[in-house]
């Protein structure tokens, strides 16, 4: 068998709507297209289209 590569094009945003001196919340989304080879698509019902909704949480304080 030979391999074959799968490309994706990933784009997403995150609206930070908590923020404070040692860190931040936000709201995100994410959207992915697949490209796969010919030989793959049968089985996928052609290239798909995914997507995420996610909380993103981040902090960090430093210093004493």
């Amino acid at each position: 068998i030979d391999p074959k590569w799968v490309t994706a094009l990933t784009a997403g945003y995150t609206y930070d709507f908590l923020k404070s001196e040692t860190g931040k919340m936000g709201l995100g989304l994410s959207i992915t297209k697949n490209f796969l080879p010919s030989e793959f698509q049968s089985s996928y019902g052609g290239n798909p289209i995914s997507g995420r909704v996610f909380v993103q949480v981040s902090g960090m304080k430093m210093g004493p």
